[in-house]
């Protein structure tokens, strides 16, 4: 669905796969996930992107800190986001959820939005 100037409304076919969290030692663990595909039938749009955290759980809370590494590309647009994310994880009735605060600082590409405080509220299935 187009949502701004230059968008297109179009079907698109993708592969989305991720993983996590996963322990990486008893306090750090890692999370991410990556999708690509092309959109449009006769004008087609490759694309892809993904997100890869590392975070540390806050004691014996849901909240859990640390970083991430997120980033996409498609025909002449690309960019690299990097910086720090605090997500509060939550159980669904059939399956768990978080809500992420970061700031993407942008170190590649130059799409809009530019550097800037992201929110996601995403769930497990």
């Amino acid at each position: 669905m187009a949502l701004g100037k230059g968008g297109r409304n179009a079907n698109a076919v993708l592969i989305v796969g991720g993983f996590g969290p996963t322990a990486l030692t008893s306090d750090i663990e890692t999370e991410g996930y990556t999708q690509m595909g092309v959109v449009g039938l006769h004008s087609r749009d490759m694309f892809i992107d993904g997100k890869l955290s590392v975070l540390s759980p806050v004691g014996k809370t849901p909240i859990h800190i640390g970083g991430s590494l997120s980033g996409g590309a498609q025909p002449d647009l690309n960019r690299l986001d990097i910086g720090p994310e605090l997500q509060w994880r939550f159980p669904l009735p059939n399956a768990n959820a978080r809500l992420a605060v970061e700031w993407r600082e942008r170190i590649a590409g130059g799409t809009f939005p530019p550097s800037g405080l992201a929110v996601t509220l995403a769930a497990d299935f």
